[in-house]
C-alpha cells in the first residue's frame, strides 16, 4: 500500500473514532442534564400548574385565567369538549383577568365529567379583534423524562411539556 494511502486510512479512522467519543460524551451530557432538569421538576410535584391544556371538569367549577386584551369592548369565553367540539360561549367581562366556568348548561344542567378547553374571543365595536387560549391551574402529580424531553403529568391525566407550563403557585389546599 502507498504510504500517502496509509496515512489518509489511518487519518479517517482516527477521526470517525474521535466522533464515536464526541457523541458519547454528548449523550452522557445530555443524561446529566436530563437527570437535572429532572431533579428540579420533583420540586414541581403537588403544586399548581398555570397551563392551557385541557381541564378536567368533574362538576365543581372551574377557575380560569383569562389574557387580556386592552382594546376589548367585550369577550366571549368559548368552551369544548375534549374532541374539540364548540359547546358553549358565555360573555365574559372583557377586563377581569380571571374567571369562573361553572360547568351548566343554558338548563341548568351540569355538563358530564371530563376534559374541556377554554378560549377566548375579544370584540371591539361588534367586530372579533383576537382568540386566545385561557389557561387554567392543575395540580402537577409527577414529573417524566423521555430521553431529553421533560414532561409533566397533571392529575387530570394530561402530559404536558414542561415549557408549556406558564406558572406555579402553591397547592390551594
Amino acid at each position: 500500500m502507498d504510504p500517502t494511502e496509509l496515512a489518509v486510512q489511518l487519518a479517517t479512522f482516527s477521526s470517525v473514532e474521535q466522533q464515536v467519543q464526541t457523541n458519547t460524551l454528548l449523550k452522557g451530557l445530555e443524561a446529566q442534564l436530563g437527570a437535572m432538569s429532572i431533579g428540579q421538576m420533583a420540586n414541581w410535584i403537588g403544586m399548581e400548574a398555570l397551563t392551557t391544556t385541557p381541564a378536567r371538569f368533574d362538576g365543581a367549577p372551574v377557575s380560569l385565567v383569562v389574557p387580556p386584551n386592552v382594546a376589548a369592548d367585550r369577550a366571549e369565553l368559548v368552551v369544548q369538549d375534549d374532541a374539540g367540539t364548540p359547546l358553549q360561549r358565555l360573555a365574559i367581562d372583557p377586563d377581569a383577568p380571571r374567571t369562573i366556568w361553572a360547568g351548566v348548561g343554558q338548563d341548568g344542567a351540569p355538563f358530564p365529567p371530563g376534559l374541556y378547553t377554554f378560549s377566548v374571543e375579544h370584540f371591539a365595536a361588534g367586530s372579533t379583534i383576537g382568540t386566545a387560549p385561557v389557561s387554567h391551574y392543575a395540580k402537577v402529580a409527577e414529573a417524566r423524562l423521555y430521553g431529553s424531553e421533560a414532561t409533566i403529568m397533571l392529575d387530570n391525566g394530561v402530559e404536558v411539556r414542561s415549557d408549556e407550563i406558564q406558572g406555579l403557585a402553591a397547592p390551594r389546599n
